[in-house]
């Protein structure tokens, strides 16, 4: 069964290309043809292309430059990467949708924080509205990335919610949102990369830091109390610093690394001794692949906070004191995170039409 997925490419982040892989592998697996629909928002690649491009003093520009030239050897690493992983479909414009719809018996879209409008501004393809025949129609994790959600765009969301043969979420503020907009019911399931479970991480990662023992920082910002924790941490345990930063603000005593691909981040959390992250990317795979970590809250309902509350790490916030000196039981959190893929997996199955 030839399978369309709609999602965020052509992108820098580590969590929208992994997942779009990891749930292209997942339907490999079970006998499927899975493309990625070659799609782009235009809101999203226009923010990316301009990134850094307001004013700045000279310490600024300084960083710019050293910002800039990561940015562009990041780039080249992911799109290396997309081209050797990701198996990329037809092309989504006004000119082909019969094309499409004839093409793909079915149609997924999700994961990541497609259905949040701050980042798509009401782009309606990720709600499938070009697919005519609506038994085709499939959401897999998709985000809202809140809790909340803009009235204007409410009664167009209904609509199109009700037009899909299964609806799934990533998070159970989704399912809310969706129950609270069109009065439907929505399946709460994991994010792909979770579909994967350590071992198969770990096969499919192939760069090898040469550091032996660190501590890793993934951040979508650059806080100034994040650090101070970081230091603690580092105090505490003699470990050295690695920063997979997206920020210009450089911080000093640690290894910035700027231009990492999707690999070479599976490789460095895959090592770590220890993970500080304020990324529901960087949570997810902290768990996944076992590592004693620190998450950033974002509040109640968000998606880390969804993610840790389901596999009872929630102590584990750089706000709790005490979280510094504990270990996480691993066993624990595996069984729980083993019935939740099970279950995930047996959606996605049954969404599709497969039985067994």
């Amino acid at each position: 069964m030839k399978i369309g997925i709609i999602t965020f490419i052509n992108t820098i982040n580590f969590g929208a290309s992994l997942q779009a892989y990891a749930l292209q592998e997942f339907l490999k697996e079970i006998k499927q043809e899975p493309e990625i629909i070659q799609y782009v928002n235009k809101t999203i690649e226009d923010k990316e292309k301009n990134k850094g491009s307001k004013k700045l003093n000279l310490k600024g520009i300084v960083r710019e430059v050293i910002m800039g030239k990561g940015i562009k050897e990041k780039t080249i690493a992911f799109e290396k990467y997309e081209q050797a992983n990701i198996k990329k479909g037809l092309v989504l414009n006004e000119q082909n949708t019969d094309k499409i719809n004839s093409y793909y018996d079915k149609f997924i879209t999700g994961s990541d924080q497609v259905w949040n409008m701050k980042i798509t501004y009401e782009d309606w393809h990720y709600f499938l509205d070009f697919v005519k025949d609506d038994n085709k129609k499939i959401s897999y994790a998709p985000s809202f990335g809140n809790d909340k959600f803009p009235d204007t765009d409410k009664k167009e969301v209904a609509e199109l919610l009700n037009k899909f043969n299964k609806l799934s979420v990533r998070e159970s503020s989704g399912q809310k949102l969706i129950k609270e907009i069109s009065d439907l019911d929505a399946k709460v399931v994991l994010d792909p990369t979770l579909l994967l479970n350590k071992r198969e991480w770990e096969e499919r990662t192939e760069f090898e830091p040469k550091l032996e023992h660190y501590i890793l920082v993934y951040f979508p910002h650059n806080k100034k109390m994040v650090f101070d924790f970081v230091k603690k941490l580092k105090k505490k345990t003699g470990l050295p610093v690695v920063y997979l930063s997206i920020s210009p603000k450089i911080q000093p005593g640690v290894k910035t690394i700027y231009n990492a691909s999707p690999d070479e981040f599976l490789g460095w959390m895959k090592n770590a001794d220890y993970v500080v992250t304020g990324s529901f990317h960087g949570t997810a795979f902290s768990l996944n692949l076992e590592k004693q970590f620190f998450y950033e809250p974002s509040g109640e309902g968000s998606r880390i906070d969804n993610i840790v509350k389901l596999t009872g790490t929630d102590e584990r916030s750089i706000l709790n004191v005490k979280a510094i000196d504990e270990i996480i039981d691993y066993e624990i959190v595996r069984k729980k995170l083993d019935k939740e893929r099970n279950e995930s997996k047996m959606w996605l199955k049954n969404a599709i039409g497969i039985d067994k």
